[in-house]
């Protein structure tokens, strides 16, 4: 696992936990609040917590870099 994607797991579980949008935005350094929940935080329920994790653990689909989870649904929908 690298560095980044710890950021994206620090900011997936945060806000599953209920963590401040702004305060992770700060700690990260982004300019943007948008950028940490669209491109950094992949998950909105408990479903989605659990479908990362196994994703990740069994190498399965990831989202690519630039995709927000939205885009990626609105594709998988369409």
């Amino acid at each position: 696992m690298s560095w980044h994607d710890f950021r994206h797991t620090y900011t997936t579980w945060g806000r599953r936990a209920g963590v401040q949008a702004e305060g992770m935005r700060d700690q990260l350094g982004h300019a943007s609040v948008q950028t940490t929940l669209d491109i950094y935080s992949h998950v909105d329920s408990q479903d989605g917590l659990a479908q990362a994790i196994e994703n990740y653990a069994t190498g399965g689909n990831m989202l690519p870099l630039g995709v927000t989870p939205r885009e990626a649904a609105g594709k998988a929908n369409a």
